[in-house]
């Protein structure tokens, strides 16, 4: 039986939230909606069911069992206006379902939507850590996690946030339920984390052991920032599994005319302050720059990345669109976090391995440039250059069936380069559209190479002094063995 977790992080969130000497609230708070969209791989139909349990411990899940899944279907489980909801949900099925949660204003107002990839129990890890390289408390942003507990027993949290100068600020124990989750606000003294103070800038270790026995145990976590007066917002995935490269599709310096430009959050998760090398690379695969950052990053904390630097590697980035590779001589875990002049804001997870076959189960495409378009980059992470990478776009017949649009990217006259990168839109690449010009469909990435991905949902806004256009970003999903 293969199980995807999520944490639903909705709950009117931050929506009338006091804290010391000032009121952070996003202006016009927008009532939250969720939902899971999911897709099959398999030419074969199976499935699914979906557990619901309230954050907390001890409570008894909802359940939606026995729905049908045919073969290469998307679909969706709409979880509702969250109220004052906060929870986790499991997908349990008898396939390799990839899936991601949505969030979303439920009036349809002009908010950023939240966007995170499905976790499975490998991603936990198997050293009882956990780690999240970004979170933050100011004028701006406040960030809210969400931990669950995917044990079948009660475990034991202790859960260290790191400040920005490496130095370990509070400690907070906490036992959670099987299938429980834990989900605060680092602001929230009710939680117990209080101590962080008026501000923060850091990142947090998770570490689970058993409660009955103390052997190391599974948790996952997904986080979310929300703009205290504005309409950004943006989520992604912690990461239980650290490595010691990791590949970032989108490393941007003040590109285009909305000036995008992307920062990366490299957290060590090692034993030993650790030494980090910085790649950057063209969309056809040259280096650009490389260069070694001043200053080792401490254990437990995190060092921003910036793609636009400083100095010399400013001079060569500043304008670029391309693509990063991070290595250290210690196991580290990577977001990347992308920025505009013109709104712009999202978030999505560094992938220390690729994949020949990646998973994209919500690729929406509106003819109407306020509506929702995705745009899928694509890097090559290979050990040479890919000679035979094509996009599925499935689509729903008629029938109820489900068939593919195949776009090819890449051939041997016209080969994706190693750390290139291919960016395409349903609408440029060929995707079959319905009546009214529009896509909503799932799609995969076929490689000869692996490949990591991520997708980029934006959607052009009006009304709002200095903001254009808002986004989110999730990272595709490998398939595995799952999709042999």
């Amino acid at each position: 039986m293969k199980r995807a977790s999520f944490l639903l992080l909705a709950a009117l969130m931050i929506l009338t939230l006091s804290l010391p000497g000032q009121a952070m609230a996003q202006s016009s708070a927008p009532t939250w909606n969720s939902t899971i969209y999911y897709y099959n791989p398999r030419a074969n139909a199976g499935s699914m069911g979906v557990s619901f349990v309230n954050s907390g411990m001890g409570t008894t899940p909802d359940e939606i069992p026995g729905v049908q899944v045919p073969a290469h279907a998307f679909g969706q489980v709409l979880v509702g206006s969250t109220g004052d909801y906060t929870g986790a949900a499991t997908l349990s099925a008898d396939l390799p379902l990839a899936a991601v949660y949505k969030q979303y204003d439920a009036a349809g107002g002009a908010y950023a939507p939240v966007l995170y990839s499905s976790f499975d129990a490998a991603q936990s890890g198997t050293t009882g850590k956990f780690y999240v390289p970004s979170l933050q408390h100011d004028d701006n942003y406040v960030s809210r996690v969400g931990i669950q507990n995917i044990e079948t027993e009660t475990v034991n949290l202790t859960l260290d946030f790191f400040g920005a100068n490496g130095s370990k600020t509070v400690s907070l124990s906490k036992p959670l339920a099987s299938q429980g989750s834990f989900i605060f606000q680092i602001s929230d003294d009710a939680d117990n984390v209080a101590g962080i103070g008026p501000t923060f800038d850091g990142s947090l270790v998770i570490s689970a052991v058993k409660a009955n026995g103390g052997g190391t145990a599974r948790v996952v976590a997904a986080i979310e920032d929300l703009q205290s007066q504005g309409q950004r917002s943006y989520a992604y995935e912690g990461n239980g599994v650290p490595a010691k490269a990791f590949y970032l599709p989108y490393a941007n310096c003040r590109y285009s005319t909305n000036q995008q430009s992307t920062t990366f959050y490299v957290h060590n998760a090692g034993k030993a302050p650790a030494t980090l090398h910085v790649y950057y690379y063209t969309t056809s695969g040259a280096g650009i720059t490389s260069y070694t950052p001043t200053g080792k990053v401490l254990p437990g904390a995190r060092m921003p990345v910036s793609a636009c630097g400083t100095g010399k590697v400013y001079t060569k980035m500043n304008g670029k669109n391309g693509t990063a590779r991070i290595t250290s001589d210690q196991p580290l875990v990577i977001i990347g976090k992308a920025t505009s002049t013109n709104g712009l804001s999202t978030a999505f997870t560094g992938q220390p391995v690729g994949d020949k076959h990646i998973l994209l189960p919500y690729i929406p495409y509106s003819k109407l440039a306020n509506g929702e378009r995705a745009s899928l980059s694509i890097m090559n992470v290979g050990s040479s250059s890919a000679k035979n990478v094509y996009i599925n776009y499935y689509y729903k017949n008629p029938d109820n069936t489900y068939s593919a649009q195949k776009v090819i990217i890449a051939t041997k006259t016209a080969v994706l380069a190693k750390y290139g990168k291919y960016s395409a839109t349903p609408r440029v690449s060929g995707a079959a559209l319905d009546a009214n010009g529009n896509y909503l469909g799932a799609a995969e990435i076929i490689s000869d190479q692996p490949v990591v991905v991520v997708v980029r949902i934006s959607q052009a806004v009006t009304g709002f002094s200095g903001l254009a256009v808002l986004g989110e970003d999730y990272t595709g999903i490998p398939c595995g063995a799952g999709c042999q």
